[in-house]
């Protein structure tokens, strides 16, 4: 298995090949001890500011280990909570977040012309699993 393969999740092992400016939520089934996973199931929030997020360089910024199994064929509700100042994701609830930080996307990100997108990504490596979104929403507020 290449490297690319087992580390293609909107990232990559190499920089100035995975996605620039951008902040990932991450929704783990697989543990890279190497970089500091948990074992089993976890989520987390990376970004490596205005460079490509790759696996080796992107730090968590928060990383949680949820009550529930990913892998228990039960859909998951997600919400994701940007305010302008925290990035907050919600799993199955939506009273406390399960992993939240300090964000300032303009400044971290040094956006051009306010541009911003929305996008989804998955990965397994040389793993089989299913990855489905049923439903999702974006709002934005004036």
């Amino acid at each position: 298995m290449s490297p690319s393969a087992e580390r293609s999740l909107g990232y990559d092992v190499t920089e100035g090949r995975g996605i620039r400016r951008s902040i990932a939520v991450e929704f783990d089934t697989w543990q890279h001890p190497d970089h500091e996973d948990p074992a089993g199931d976890h989520v987390a929030i990376r970004s490596n500011g205005i460079r490509s997020n790759t696996f080796d360089s992107s730090p968590a910024r928060d990383m949680a280990v949820p009550e529930v199994s990913f892998a228990d064929a039960q859909p998951h509700v997600v919400r994701v909570v940007y305010d302008g100042h925290q990035f907050s994701v919600f799993l199955d609830q939506f009273d406390t977040p399960l992993v939240t930080t300090e964000f300032d996307m303009a400044s971290e990100l040094r956006l051009c012309d306010d541009a911003e997108w929305i996008g989804f990504t998955s990965s397994t490596g040389g793993a089989a699993q299913t990855h489905e979104i049923l439903d999702w929403s974006f709002q934005t507020n004036p």
